[in-house]
């Protein structure tokens, strides 16, 4: 099997990615490399890891705006002294302490213009989640002797690895009566492989691959086989990622 390295003589090994399946061993929760199949292996052109945290700020809701929104926004703006004003200037003098009453909400409102409810403390954020890295790559995939061998079978490779295994082609009903109430029958389709992904010193494993880009539109040969194709990949980590997950994806320490 002709490796990206050998296509690419003189090329940093460091600068080929190498995409490869793994399995499940020991008691099912740790993963391995599976040596079984060749690595997907080509120098990319474009490669972005895009990590993610979730905050949310639940007491947005806290504050005075959210409860009197109208009458908070009128304050804030200065509003209520028209009003007012307009309000003293319909009651008649004899009413003397009713006009001292609302001139004294009239003092107390200019004292609200500019102010607001929001605090530290009500627009506070709280952590609530963190999805799977995700990275997006371009590789680049080129013959210098046999396109089906540099070209076309690690492609192919590439995207049976993001098809499922298996498909059942009956309904689960169907096949939990045909196989006799084995509940395995129940979920009897077999996901897509789970990959490794290992790049310059970086090696983020396992993941899932999201996406594979077919360029039928690519340059070939005589035999009609493709001599280069761009390939864009998305993959995502199969999980979320801690602190000491990180620190694991460094292949080599600083």
């Amino acid at each position: 099997m002709n490796k990206a390295s050998d296509s690419f003589t003189g090329l940093s090994p460091h600068l080929i990615a190498s995409i490869y399946p793994m399995k499940r061993v020991g008691d099912g929760t740790e993963w391995a490399r599976d040596d079984s199949e060749e690595p997907f292996e080509a120098p990319l052109t474009q490669a972005n890891l895009e990590m993610l945290a979730t905050w949310q700020s639940p007491f947005e809701g806290a504050g005075v705006e959210s409860k009197f929104p109208g009458l908070s926004q009128m304050a804030q703006a200065g509003l209520f002294k028209g009003v007012l004003q307009a309000l003293g200037s319909k009651i008649p003098e004899k009413m003397e302490r009713t006009k001292e009453f609302v001139a004294d909400i009239e003092r107390s409102a200019n004292k609200l213009v500019g102010k607001s409810g929001v605090t530290k403390l009500n627009s506070h954020q709280v952590f609530s989640g963190a999805p799977p890295l995700k990275i997006q790559i371009t590789a680049f995939l080129r013959a210098f002797k046999y396109p089906v061998l540099e070209v076309e079978e690690p492609l192919k490779r590439l995207q049976e690895w993001t098809l499922p295994q298996k498909l059942a082609r009956d309904g689960t009903a169907a096949e939990f009566i045909r196989s006799g109430a084995d509940v395995l029958s129940l979920m009897p389709s077999l996901v897509p492989k789970i990959v490794g992904f290992h790049y310059k010193n970086r090696v983020i494993q396992p993941c899932v691959i999201e996406s594979v880009s077919d360029p039928l539109d690519a340059p070939i040969h005589s035999s009609g086989f493709r001599i280069s194709a761009t390939v864009q990949i998305t993959l995502c980590s199969l999980t979320a990622l801690d602190r000491n997950d990180w620190n694991e994806t460094y292949h080599r320490t600083f």
